[in-house]
């Protein structure tokens, strides 16, 4: 969440000062939500019902709610559920306050009460976009580097090595929806950068739509299909179709840099 682009932050409370507002916080919540916030912030997901890690392991995961119901006695939220779906879904109060109390790894803890910021009018910074374009190619991130960590291209590759794994039965299905969300907001941008004239190759545009985003699309619905039936010959083709479309889109990205 970056404070000025998308959202504003109304507030902030960090896992120190839920104590002190336990179980009043339930009425916080409800209270920010009627002034049209939303709540980001970080759970334990062995509380949360429906949940992979659910009474099985301590496992801290974001979560964002959207609204609430007295009469159910519960929040209105959306995320990832043991099947590997993606759906909105009720936590109940006390479950969500058991979720938060928790005292697993507490640094990682707190919500923010934050609202879109309408304020906000973008413009398209070209040489900004030219140098994030770069860093993808290159690999290059924000953060201290790591052994762990990898960005951009690399991450992608990453992802390949982790399909291509020795007995792979089970895949992530958060990193599927990551990899096709990712070439969706990249097929909106390039869109947008020629239909305002930055980009006079307008074939590269429909190329990666059709190359790139919609073979993600493909791949994500496969990805399902594989975990449904377990056949080894899914899996081969989703491998083969990520190696594709990292091949093909590192290469249209360095011809998007080309142009602008």
């Amino acid at each position: 969440l970056k404070e000025g682009l998308c959202v504003k932050i109304g507030g902030q409370i960090v896992y120190e000062a839920f104590q002190a507002l336990y179980p009043d916080l339930i009425e916080k919540n409800k209270a920010m939500l009627n002034q049209g916030y939303y709540i980001w912030g970080t759970y334990d997901e062995f509380y949360i019902p429906g949940k992979l890690p659910y009474q099985r392991r301590h496992f801290i995961h974001s979560y964002v709610i959207y609204g609430y119901d007295d009469n159910e006695g519960v929040f209105k939220s959306a995320g990832y559920f043991a099947d590997g779906r993606y759906n909105r879904f009720n936590i109940k109060y006390d479950d969500y306050l058991d979720s938060i109390m928790c005292g697993e790894v507490p640094h990682q803890r707190k919500l923010d009460y934050v609202h879109i910021n309408s304020a906000y009018e973008g413009y398209i910074d070209v040489p900004h976009i030219r140098e994030q374009l770069l860093n993808f190619l290159n690999s290059y991130g924000c953060s201290n580097p790591s052994a762990i960590e990898h960005y951009g291209v690399s991450a992608w590759q990453q992802l390949e090595t982790y399909l291509s794994r020795d007995e792979n039965t089970m895949i992530d299905m958060r990193y599927m929806r990551s990899y096709m969300e990712h070439k969706r907001i990249m097929d909106h941008r390039i869109k947008h950068l020629t239909m305002h004239g930055y980009l006079n190759n307008q074939t590269l545009s429909l190329e990666y739509h059709e190359a790139i985003f919609l073979k993600s699309m493909q791949l994500f619905y496969m990805t399902i299909k594989f975990l449904i039936k377990n056949d080894t010959a899914i899996l081969n083709r989703i491998v083969k179709i990520v190696r594709d479309i990292n091949i093909r889109e590192e290469q249209l990205i360095k011809d998007v840099v080309s142009e602008l």
